[in-house]
């Protein structure tokens, strides 16, 4: 049977090994946890940021895309309004045409 002194140094072993365990174990475990922790932490922010950007650009193509609409309803409409012109720009010209080709012929007749 172990004495008191035995049994006080078995304990006092006991611990140092223990002691041992924990600081080669334990210490550089909890190091790696806190160092994933914080990259972790790091990611979610990046994330979070990456998410804001993508709603920002999410916000913008959406604008461009109204302004897009706009653009292309005013060139229709502008294109519309050329076609116009060019309908009364071509009866301008056959008015114009007609005239000239009458005055001609009216100075014809009316030479000696």
């Amino acid at each position: 049977m172990l004495r008191y002194n035995e049994h006080t140094l078995f304990i006092g072993v006991s611990w140092d090994k223990a002691r041992d365990v924990i600081t080669i174990l334990l210490l550089p475990a909890l190091g790696w946890v806190l160092m994933v922790s914080r990259a972790i932490e790091t990611e979610r922010i990046h994330a979070q940021a990456l998410k804001r950007d993508a709603a920002q650009l999410s916000e913008r193509v959406d604008r461009l895309q109204e302004r897009n609409e706009a653009t292309t309803l005013q060139l229709v409409r502008l294109e519309t309004r050329l076609d116009g012109l060019g309908v009364q720009l071509e009866r301008i010209e056959s008015m114009l045409t007609k005239l000239a080709e009458d005055s001609h012929a009216q100075r014809r007749r009316t030479r000696p």
